[in-house]
Protein backbone atom coordinates (compact mmCIF):
# COMPACT_ATOMS: atom_id res chain seq x y z
CA UNK A 1 0.00 0.00 0.00
CA UNK A 2 1.99 3.27 -0.90
CA UNK A 3 1.02 6.75 -2.40
CA UNK A 4 3.96 7.43 -4.28
CA UNK A 5 2.48 7.38 -7.43
CA UNK A 6 0.52 10.02 -6.67
CA UNK A 7 -1.52 11.75 -9.44
CA UNK A 8 -1.75 15.25 -8.62
CA UNK A 9 -3.94 18.01 -10.49
CA UNK A 10 -3.63 21.95 -11.01
CA UNK A 11 -7.31 22.48 -9.27
CA UNK A 12 -8.10 21.72 -5.59
CA UNK A 13 -11.36 19.37 -5.69
CA UNK A 14 -12.82 17.83 -3.02
CA UNK A 15 -14.27 14.16 -2.48
CA UNK A 16 -16.79 12.85 0.37
CA UNK A 17 -15.76 9.79 2.39
CA UNK A 18 -16.85 7.81 5.71
CA UNK A 19 -15.03 9.63 8.50
CA UNK A 20 -13.58 6.41 9.59
CA UNK A 21 -12.13 5.77 6.25
CA UNK A 22 -11.05 9.48 6.57
CA UNK A 23 -8.35 8.84 9.32
CA UNK A 24 -6.91 6.08 7.96
CA UNK A 25 -6.45 7.65 4.81
CA UNK A 26 -4.47 10.55 6.46
CA UNK A 27 -2.11 8.06 7.78
CA UNK A 28 -1.58 7.02 4.83
CA UNK A 29 -1.03 10.26 2.97
CA UNK A 30 0.87 11.67 5.96
CA UNK A 31 3.65 8.26 6.18
CA UNK A 32 4.29 8.63 2.41
CA UNK A 33 3.59 12.01 1.10
CA UNK A 34 3.90 14.18 4.06
CA UNK A 35 4.81 17.47 1.77
CA UNK A 36 1.48 17.10 0.63
CA UNK A 37 -1.22 19.76 1.22
CA UNK A 38 -4.91 18.47 1.98
CA UNK A 39 -7.60 19.49 4.30
CA UNK A 40 -10.17 17.33 6.16
CA UNK A 41 -13.69 19.04 6.39
CA UNK A 42 -15.11 18.02 9.74
CA UNK A 43 -18.90 16.63 9.02
CA UNK A 44 -20.14 19.87 10.82
CA UNK A 45 -18.65 22.16 8.69
CA UNK A 46 -20.74 20.47 5.77
CA UNK A 47 -24.31 20.03 8.13
CA UNK A 48 -23.98 23.83 8.69
CA UNK A 49 -23.85 24.72 4.93
CA UNK A 50 -19.86 25.85 4.86
CA UNK A 51 -19.22 23.11 2.07
CA UNK A 52 -22.86 22.54 1.35
CA UNK A 53 -24.77 18.48 1.67
CA UNK A 54 -25.97 18.66 -1.78
CA UNK A 55 -22.01 18.36 -2.78
CA UNK A 56 -22.10 15.56 -0.77
CA UNK A 57 -25.02 13.85 -2.26
CA UNK A 58 -23.70 14.58 -5.79
CA UNK A 59 -20.47 12.77 -5.06
CA UNK A 60 -22.20 9.96 -3.06
CA UNK A 61 -24.20 9.61 -5.96
CA UNK A 62 -21.78 9.43 -8.84
CA UNK A 63 -19.71 7.08 -6.39
CA UNK A 64 -22.12 4.91 -5.34
CA UNK A 65 -20.88 1.95 -5.81
CA UNK A 66 -17.57 2.51 -4.60
CA UNK A 67 -19.19 1.64 -0.97
CA UNK A 68 -21.53 -1.47 -1.94
CA UNK A 69 -21.21 -5.02 -0.07
CA UNK A 70 -18.40 -2.97 2.35
CA UNK A 71 -18.73 -2.30 5.96
CA UNK A 72 -19.56 1.54 4.39
CA UNK A 73 -22.51 0.14 2.66
CA UNK A 74 -24.87 1.78 5.49
CA UNK A 75 -23.11 4.80 6.58
CA UNK A 76 -25.13 7.63 6.78
CA UNK A 77 -23.96 10.28 4.77
CA UNK A 78 -24.13 12.57 7.53
CA UNK A 79 -21.36 11.30 9.15
CA UNK A 80 -19.31 12.12 5.55
CA UNK A 81 -16.11 14.55 5.82
CA UNK A 82 -14.62 15.86 3.02
CA UNK A 83 -11.06 15.94 1.50
CA UNK A 84 -9.54 18.73 0.07
CA UNK A 85 -6.64 18.64 -2.09
CA UNK A 86 -4.91 18.35 -5.42
CA UNK A 87 -5.24 14.32 -5.71
CA UNK A 88 -6.26 13.60 -8.62
CA UNK A 89 -10.50 12.47 -8.17
CA UNK A 90 -10.03 9.36 -9.89
CA UNK A 91 -7.06 8.11 -8.98
CA UNK A 92 -7.92 8.77 -5.39
CA UNK A 93 -11.40 6.60 -5.93
CA UNK A 94 -9.31 3.61 -6.82
CA UNK A 95 -6.97 3.71 -4.10
CA UNK A 96 -10.06 4.29 -1.65
CA UNK A 97 -11.32 0.62 -2.78
CA UNK A 98 -7.85 -0.51 -0.60
CA UNK A 99 -9.94 1.14 2.49
CA UNK A 100 -12.89 -0.86 2.44
CA UNK A 101 -13.63 -4.49 3.52
CA UNK A 102 -13.84 -6.69 0.30
CA UNK A 103 -9.96 -5.26 -1.23
CA UNK A 104 -8.49 -3.56 2.26
CA UNK A 105 -4.71 -3.51 2.17
CA UNK A 106 -3.11 -5.71 4.57
CA UNK A 107 -1.37 -2.99 5.59
CA UNK A 108 -4.80 -0.87 6.14
CA UNK A 109 -6.31 -3.66 8.20
CA UNK A 110 -3.15 -3.44 10.59
CA UNK A 111 -3.02 0.04 10.92
CA UNK A 112 -7.06 -0.22 12.06
CA UNK A 113 -6.20 -2.69 14.52
CA UNK A 114 -3.42 -0.56 16.11
CA UNK A 115 -5.69 2.46 15.87
CA UNK A 116 -8.71 0.93 17.46
CA UNK A 117 -6.81 -0.21 20.62
CA UNK A 118 -5.55 3.53 20.92
CA UNK A 119 -8.94 4.95 21.35
CA UNK A 120 -10.86 6.38 24.50
CA UNK A 121 -14.32 5.11 24.58
CA UNK A 122 -16.84 5.54 27.73
CA UNK A 123 -20.19 3.61 27.49
CA UNK A 124 -23.25 5.22 28.84
CA UNK A 125 -24.52 3.98 32.52
CA UNK A 126 -27.13 2.14 30.98
CA UNK A 127 -25.02 0.56 28.12
CA UNK A 128 -27.30 1.59 25.47
CA UNK A 129 -24.51 4.08 24.14
CA UNK A 130 -21.10 4.69 24.03
CA UNK A 131 -18.74 8.13 23.16
CA UNK A 132 -15.31 7.38 21.63
CA UNK A 133 -12.70 10.01 21.57
CA UNK A 134 -10.03 10.21 18.98
CA UNK A 135 -7.37 10.21 21.34
CA UNK A 136 -5.05 7.98 21.88
CA UNK A 137 -6.05 5.58 25.28
CA UNK A 138 -1.79 5.12 25.77
CA UNK A 139 -1.22 8.87 26.77
CA UNK A 140 -5.08 9.89 27.79
CA UNK A 141 -7.60 8.30 30.08
CA UNK A 142 -11.10 8.75 30.17
CA UNK A 143 -11.95 10.75 33.24
CA UNK A 144 -15.42 11.78 34.16
CA UNK A 145 -19.22 10.99 33.33
CA UNK A 146 -20.41 9.80 29.95
CA UNK A 147 -21.34 12.91 28.99
CA UNK A 148 -18.83 14.94 29.67
CA UNK A 149 -17.01 12.51 27.69
CA UNK A 150 -19.81 13.12 24.95
CA UNK A 151 -19.36 17.15 25.28
CA UNK A 152 -15.56 16.67 24.58
CA UNK A 153 -16.21 14.73 21.61
CA UNK A 154 -18.57 17.45 20.19
CA UNK A 155 -16.31 19.99 20.98
CA UNK A 156 -13.23 18.55 19.47
CA UNK A 157 -15.30 17.50 16.23
CA UNK A 158 -16.79 21.61 15.69
CA UNK A 159 -13.50 23.05 16.31
CA UNK A 160 -11.58 20.21 14.18
CA UNK A 161 -9.25 19.68 17.23
CA UNK A 162 -7.12 16.63 17.33
CA UNK A 163 -5.12 14.70 19.30
CA UNK A 164 -1.95 17.62 19.13
CA UNK A 165 -4.25 20.42 19.30
CA UNK A 166 -5.30 18.59 22.96
CA UNK A 167 -2.07 17.91 23.85
CA UNK A 168 -0.67 21.65 23.80
CA UNK A 169 -4.20 22.70 25.54
CA UNK A 170 -3.25 20.49 28.46
CA UNK A 171 0.06 20.99 28.62
CA UNK A 172 -0.81 25.08 28.54
CA UNK A 173 -2.99 24.81 31.36
CA UNK A 174 -0.42 23.00 33.65
CA UNK A 175 2.55 25.60 32.87
CA UNK A 176 -0.71 28.50 33.73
Amino acid sequence: MTFKDIKLVEAENIIYIPQPMAWALEAFLKRDCPALEYEIIPKWKIKYGLYGEADVSHFFFLHKDLFVGTEYEDFPISEYVGLKSSIDTDYLVEKLKLFRSNEKDEEVKKWEKEREAAFIIKKAPDSSDYAMLNLDARIFSAVGSYEKIEELQRLMEEKGLDQDDIMIILKTLTIC
